[in-house]
């Protein structure tokens, strides 16, 4: 089938959307990974923002599709001055159910998977990444700032949902001059 997104006045993106059966009948999106598929989007004239990919998923609730959670997200990037900024996935939750009767259709917001930040404003440099994984209660990030001669360096990772109640590990350190 065809997908196609008004983006504003003017700008419309179309989308071709080809789902297949393999050899055991699996369901799978055609240039994606099973009911998954990122699709490419050409430059558009988007200002400091840089439209970069359409995310497409389809989620059978614990295997039946008569419970679907459909994702509709983008990845894109940002850049003002000396500062960029990446965000991957963001979107909304399109959660229809037709097994009841009338069908339920229900919206949620899809916050994103991750957010990167890089900086170069002369004496200080640097950047870093925050992974989130809400249902799995996972949350990662990386950071490293440069200022004349001083670094630092951060790794954090956090696990919420672990026997203990949390879990966290956090690397700090930092770069000197003699």
């Amino acid at each position: 089938g065809c997908l196609k997104l008004m983006l504003g006045e003017g700008i419309a993106l179309d989308f071709a959307v080809e789902a297949e059966a393999d050899q055991f009948g699996k369901l799978r999106l055609q240039n994606g990974t099973g009911l998954k598929a990122s699709l490419p989007v050409p430059n558009l004239p988007t200002g400091p923002f840089e439209l970069q990919l359409i995310n497409l998923e389809l989620n059978p609730v614990n295997g039946d599709f008569r419970h679907l959670t459909l994702e509709l997200s983008a990845s894109f990037g940002v850049e003002l001055g000396p500062f960029q900024a990446s965000v991957d996935r963001l979107g909304m939750l399109l959660n229809l159910d037709i097994a009841t009767n009338p069908p339920a259709l229900g919206f949620d917001f899809k916050p994103p998977n991750g957010i990167g930040l890089s900086l170069d404003a002369g004496i200080v440099k640097g950047g870093g990444y925050l992974n989130i994984d809400i249902p799995r209660g996972e949350y990662s990030g990386t950071l490293e700032l440069q200022m004349l001669a001083v670094g630092v360096k951060a790794i954090a990772i956090l696990s919420t949902k672990t026997d203990a109640g949390f879990s966290l590990l956090l690397l700090i350190y930092g770069q000197f001059p003699a």
